[in-house]
């Protein structure tokens, strides 16, 4: 999970939640043969975004609904 979306899901600063996020991150690293055993599901992921964000050279506005 991304440090902005722990900031914004828990009220807390941005600074905070990333130190938080990196602090479990690095805890998982430590022993990972222990824990990456069997079936690994992920909840969900995210890729890409709406045209309107994207660089110029890659977005298509026509399509874009303001």
């Amino acid at each position: 999970m991304a440090a902005r979306e722990v900031s914004r899901l828990y009220g807390l600063p941005p600074r905070t939640a990333w130190y938080r996020c990196h602090r479990i991150r690095e805890a998982m690293t430590e022993n990972l043969s222990d824990v990456l055993i069997g079936t690994i599901i992920a909840e969900e992921t995210w890729i890409g975004g709406e045209p309107g964000n994207r660089h110029a050279s890659k977005s298509n506005l026509d399509n874009v609904t303001p």
